[in-house]
């Protein structure tokens, strides 16, 4: 009647026990806070794109939107030279153009203006993903919130690109990872940028004519190289003066003959070619 059993079992695996029990706890608090900041910063980047997504009034195009009729709300991968993510309402137009932007501010501007096809790929185990793929340009990955968003995306694309008279290809992968590894990402084209410039000067200072690169410079890419504004007059006349062949891009040779005129050319060369780029109609006057 007087017997303690806890006395014969002993108390030692109550400690072990008990800290089980605290660190399953913990773990389960922590999940959960997890799961609420992720919900919590899903539904703010919503709100976001919905309420101030509407100063994209600002900005000129069409919006992009949803399977629900909202204005779309996607995530945009590996941007930048960093490859950071980062949310992004989509407009379509004016004119020949895509444009990325949140909260009434661009945040990059695709020019089809010389594009005759677009290549979309997607994955089939994550149809969250489409990525878009143009020639001169770094390719644009896009994670969507729902699955019904990406299907509805790609054919709003296809019914801007069919009324511009852009070709629209499409592409599936069997997983979203061999559609990542395969971008061609901002950095990628740093890296050709950089042996293009590089190139340029050492087939100046060596005059050999042996260096041929593929490469070619878009006016944004070339604004940037000049620390300019892309929609700038100066820009505007010497990218067309630069640009011999009319193609909308200039080549490693177009590229490198200006240089070659503006350090090793004689006076009366410069002059030439200072006045060619302000004569815009070809007058043969000022």
């Amino acid at each position: 009647q007087g017997r303690d059993y806890y006395a014969d079992i002993g108390s030692d695996w109550m400690v072990p026990f008990i800290w089980g029990l605290v660190f399953i706890y913990i773990a389960i608090v922590i999940l959960v806070m997890f799961v609420i900041a992720s919900y919590n910063k899903h539904t703010r980047a919503k709100l976001f794109a919905v309420n101030d997504g509407r100063k994209g009034w600002k900005i000129a195009g069409d919006d992009a939107q949803n399977s629900h009729g909202e204005i779309l709300l996607a995530t945009e991968e590996k941007s930048g030279l960093n490859g950071t993510s980062r949310h992004v309402n989509i407009k379509f137009g004016p004119g020949k153009r895509i444009v990325l932007h949140l909260g009434g501010v661009v945040l990059r501007t695709i020019d089809l203006k010389k594009q005759n096809r677009i290549l979309i790929q997607t994955a089939v185990d994550n149809p969250l993903y489409c990525l878009l793929r143009l020639s001169h340009e770094c390719d644009t990955i896009l994670r969507c919130q729902e699955f019904s968003d990406c299907p509805h995306l790609i054919e709003q694309l296809q019914a801007y690109c069919k009324r511009i008279g852009i070709e629209v290809a499409t592409e599936s992968f069997a997983k979203a990872r061999y559609l990542l590894r395969g971008a061609f990402t901002k950095k990628h084209r740093q890296g050709q940028l950089e042996e293009f410039f590089k190139s340029v000067f050492q087939e100046q200072a060596a005059a050999s004519g042996t260096v041929d690169l593929e490469y070619e410079l878009t006016r944004q890419e070339f604004a940037e190289a000049m620390s300019l504004k892309e929609d700038s007059l100066f820009v505007e006349q010497m990218f067309q003066l630069i640009d011999a062949d009319g193609n909308g891009f200039i080549s490693f040779q177009e590229f490198l003959n200006m240089s070659v005129i503006f350090s090793k050319g004689s006076p009366e060369d410069k002059l030439k070619l200072m006045f060619d780029m302000y004569d815009a109609n070809k007058s043969g006057f000022l």
